[in-house]
């Protein structure tokens, strides 16, 4: 597939990023958990997009940097507002970096140390060393989330669109790893949808009801409907009563 093709419930091409080095990266300052929550969308290892298969950062306008990654059918961007980055690059992260990332609470950070990325604890100790440069090329577009998001005036409450539950797994994931960061749970697992202007061929937008700095964006799936309301069982049940 051209990197500029996508399939109807695939998210669409940002602009040109352009090429990264490590060296550009040394001021670099990542609140760990929030890579962690976005990890779960992040491109199986079959993927063959394979710049699909890290986390891309971004400075925020404002401050920050906002964190994102996508597996081509849904995306999960989160705002961290602590973040150091100077320049937009995907990184790739490994097993052990992401374990890492989920463990300790809010307070470790992911740093590049030596050109490696570093996650380390509140006092600068070294907690894990990724191997090799962590850079995916950047000459191939990342999508953007600018435009997969859609604007508030065409967001309405609820969920309209066929939805693969394997997606909406991705957030409840997401909810999970905020869940333990940041130590409270009562809200953390409540899940809004929002629909863009009821079109059931358009993405469902996913809201945390404690996680306000967190967002996901999930593609449709294009199937037939049910043929009825309720299984016509039920309704024979009901007129049988």
């Amino acid at each position: 597939m051209n990197a500029r093709d996508k399939t109807r419930d695939q998210l669409p091409i940002g602009s040109d990023a352009a090429p990264s080095d490590v060296a550009v990266h040394a001021k670099l300052e990542l609140s760990a958990w929030c890579c962690a929550i976005v990890a779960p969308f992040i491109a199986k290892t079959g993927e063959a997009r394979y710049y699909l298969r890290g986390i891309n950062v971004s400075p925020a306008p404002g401050g920050g940097a906002i964190i994102c990654a996508t597996n081509g059918h849904a995306m999960g961007i989160y705002h961290d507002k602590n973040a150091v980055c100077e320049v937009a690059s995907t990184f790739k992260f490994d097993r052990g970096t992401l374990a890492a990332c989920a463990a300790g609470g809010a307070e470790r950070m992911v740093v590049m140390r030596n050109n490696r990325l570093t996650v380390i604890d509140q006092r600068g100790g070294e907690v894990c060393i990724q191997p090799g440069s962590p850079v995916i090329d950047g000459s191939i577009p990342y999508p953007s989330y600018e435009r997969v998001i859609p604007r508030a005036e065409r967001l309405q409450r609820g969920m309209v669109a066929a939805v693969n539950g394997t997606l909406i797994g991705l957030v409840t994931q997401s909810s999970a790893v905020a869940e333990r960061a940041l130590r409270r749970s009562v809200y953390m697992r409540a899940i809004e949808f929002y629909n863009d202007e009821g079109n059931r061929n358009a993405c469902t937008v996913a809201r945390v009801a404690d996680l306000p700095d967190f967002i996901a964006v999930l593609m449709p799936m294009h199937v037939d409907s049910v043929g009825t309301v309720l299984p016509e069982w039920l309704n024979a049940a009901r007129s049988a009563a």
